[in-house]
């Protein structure tokens, strides 16, 4: 994530913006979770061993994000994506133990070449039901950053969505984003401050996202073909006004 110019486990800890201060319990808690690998340690992201069992997990050190969507997760986990066991907020920093989900990014896929149009609307319509839980929320989350590498399929073929740090609750009352967050190429022009991240910013990316699965390239390098060329110019439209209105609209085209 660049700035721009599922169930709750057995132990689920949370302190509010600001409050928070990791106990020396929570330390203790958190030992018990031994590096064996960075996942992206540019992104404090590794594969961590629970040393009472034996099992693997996901540990991010995260100093982007949102709390409310994070107790949101804790409270009403979301299908395909990473189950959350532990949160502890210490100061400006949230520390997660998530569930390690096994498989290749979409990314390390399309590396490999690119997708036909039955596989590139088969992930499609997986993601979007993933998304529309969010949307389906009050307020609804915007993800704000669907990308290739944020999404894995498992070696049985179940798509998820594993990357949330860019979340945060839609303020339909807002003008514009607060904070400037997404990916270039990916990102929508209201999160380039030109207006507020909604339900349509995520429209967009899932846009993008569909020509780079069939071309390799981004919309404005290499335009795909076929039956999927309309729906993504509509996806990509630069006012939010002109895309599909809805993940479910999409997902039924």
């Amino acid at each position: 994530i660049l700035p721009i110019s599922g169930f709750c486990g057995i132990l689920c800890v949370f302190y509010r913006k600001g409050g928070g201060r990791v106990t020396i319990q929570d330390e203790l808690t958190l030992s018990y979770y031994k590096t064996v690998a960075d996942i992206n340690a540019a992104h404090e992201i590794f594969l961590v061993q629970d040393t009472r069992d034996g099992k693997f997990y996901v540990k991010k050190i995260l100093t982007v994000y949102n709390l409310d969507v994070f107790k949101h997760l804790l409270a009403h986990p979301v299908r395909n994506t990473p189950a959350i066991y532990i949160v502890v907020e210490d100061g400006g920093r949230l520390i997660t133990i998530e569930e390690y989900i096994p498989g290749d990014t979409l990314e390390e896929i399309l590396a490999k070449g690119p997708l036909t149009e039955d596989q590139a609307i088969g992930i499609t319509i997986s993601l979007c039901q993933i998304i529309e839980q969010f949307h389906n929320c009050t307020p609804p989350i915007v993800n704000r950053d669907i990308k290739p590498s944020n999404i894995k399929i498992t070696p049985d073929g179940v798509v998820k969505l594993v990357d949330l740090n860019a979340a945060k609750p839609c303020n339909v009352d807002a003008t514009r984003d607060t904070v400037l967050i997404g990916t270039q190429g990916y990102a929508a022009p209201e999160q380039y401050g030109f207006g507020a991240s909604s339900v349509l910013t995520d429209i967009y990316a899932i846009g993008v996202l569909m020509n780079e699965m069939l071309t390799g390239q981004l919309p404005g390098t290499q335009l795909a073909n076929g039956k999927l060329r309309h729906i993504i110019c509509r996806c990509v439209e630069l006012s939010p006004k002109n895309r599909f209105q809805s993940v479910r609209q999409l997902r039924g085209t």
